[in-house]
């Protein structure tokens, strides 16, 4: 994982310091959790297929990659969906977007983008 999250962070911070880097690589990794562990969150994750048609990170390094993908989804509280090259609607390409329900609270849309992230409780029905 550690080849590609590089590259990720590169690609949205090519002048960044390698310092700046590595911190943004180690959030990152923070965050990990919440698709490795057995007790986190469900989630359902859309990659675009163009992640798969043209890899930023060499041939080896992501395969690496995938197989994490499929070994994180067979554990079954995850489902990944590849949105096809040629959809038209090309919905929340610029970061993540994860809706969260919780039993005492109401639901909360979080997006993430490349630069920020952001709670939208009060788009969602039973927000604020």
């Amino acid at each position: 994982m550690a080849p590609y999250i590089r590259s990720v962070v590169l690609e949205a911070h090519p002048s960044a310091s390698e310092e700046t880097v590595a911190a943004r690589i180690e959030a990152r990794r923070a965050r990990a959790w919440l698709v490795e562990e057995r007790h986190a969150p469900e989630s359902w994750i859309v990659l675009h297929e163009s992640i798969l048609r043209r890899p930023i990170i060499p041939r080896d390094a992501m395969a690496d990659q995938l197989a994490h993908i499929v070994e994180v989804a067979s554990k079954r509280r995850i489902v990944v969906q590849v949105l096809p090259l040629e959809t038209e609607a090309q919905p929340l390409l610029m970061g993540t977007t994860r809706l969260m329900t919780f039993s005492d609270a109401p639901p909360v849309m979080y997006t993430e983008g490349m630069y920020s992230g952001s709670g939208l409780p009060h788009l969602l029905p039973g927000g604020p």
